[in-house]
């Protein structure tokens, strides 16, 4: 495998699908490409349907669901949180 910077989810998802053959068990995709679409996340069911280019990421304080393609938008994200939630971080 050659070195990849996975420095954004789009970054990860690209590494994913061409280096290794990337199964989630905990996601379920109806009328989506699964390789047009990520799922970062086990601990409960993620259902996709109809959508394309997605980046879900599923951790026990939060879901992000976002287009692929706006991981720099992440930073704004990351300011609203710090003025209006700084528990999550």
């Amino acid at each position: 495998m050659d070195w990849s910077d996975v420095g954004s989810y789009e970054a990860l998802a690209d590494a994913l699908s061409r280096h290794y053959q990337y199964r989630n068990h905990q996601a379920v995709f109806i009328e989506s490409d699964p390789h047009k679409n990520i799922v970062i996340g086990k601990d409960k069911l993620v259902a996709l349907v109809g959508v394309e280019n997605m980046v879900v990421v599923n951790t026990a304080s939060a879901l992000l669901i976002m287009k692929r393609g706006r991981g720099q938008d992440i930073r704004q994200l990351h300011q609203w949180v710090r003025d209006n939630r700084p528990e999550l971080l």
